[in-house]
């Protein structure tokens, strides 16, 4: 079991540093490699247009509060959000970016309207900044996603700030169905 969950582990951090990476960091690349779809109400469509294929949605929180000895606190981060990534006939890979070092002695929990679920940082700590769900909960977190109207992700930076993001889910079904439709027509 341990094994099937370190190579999920693998396959996910594989996958969130490719989509940081042509969203982020070369902009030659994501214009040659990645097509945008377009927006679906709060998210954002892209497609992979390179061997493997893969289409997907990602949000950006609507509010974030930064806590850090129970004060309000300004910090400095890099990109955070959720995605939902469609690879290989999956359902979906659900990743959360923090924007910072994650506290791995803390588990990352997202809550969709009053339903909890939590997020794992790797357990080989080569992905500082990444959250997944247990692969036996993503189809729940993608469904409560789907149906849901807010979600809300707690962190804890590895400097003891307590990070909450709020992501609104006005367009994820569509945005999903789009991503998919996009995808199967490669």
């Amino acid at each position: 079991m341990k094994i099937i969950l370190v190579e999920t582990f693998k396959l996910r951090a594989v996958t969130s540093l490719i989509i940081t990476i042509i969203f982020f960091l070369h902009p030659a690349l994501s214009q040659a490699a990645l097509s945008g779809i377009g927006e679906e109400g709060d998210w954002i469509i892209f497609k992979e247009l390179e061997e493997p294929v893969f289409c997907g949605i990602l949000g950006v929180p609507s509010n974030s509060t930064y806590l850090r000895n129970g004060q309000k606190v300004n910090v400095d981060r890099g990109t955070h959000r959720l995605s939902i990534s469609l690879i290989g006939g999956t359902n979906g890979i659900v990743s959360f970016e923090a924007g910072f070092p994650i506290d791995n002695q803390n588990n990352v929990l997202i809550t969709i309207d009053g339903r909890s679920f939590n997020l794992y940082t790797d357990p080989n700590g080569e992905v500082e900044d990444y959250a997944w769900p247990n692969h036996f909960e993503e189809l729940n977190i993608i469904n409560a996603l789907k149906a849901g109207s807010q979600a809300q992700i707690t962190s804890n930076s590895r400097r003891g700030t307590k990070v909450t993001d709020i992501f609104s889910l006005k367009g994820v079904t569509r945005g999903l169905q789009r991503a998919k439709e996009s995808c199967s027509n490669s």
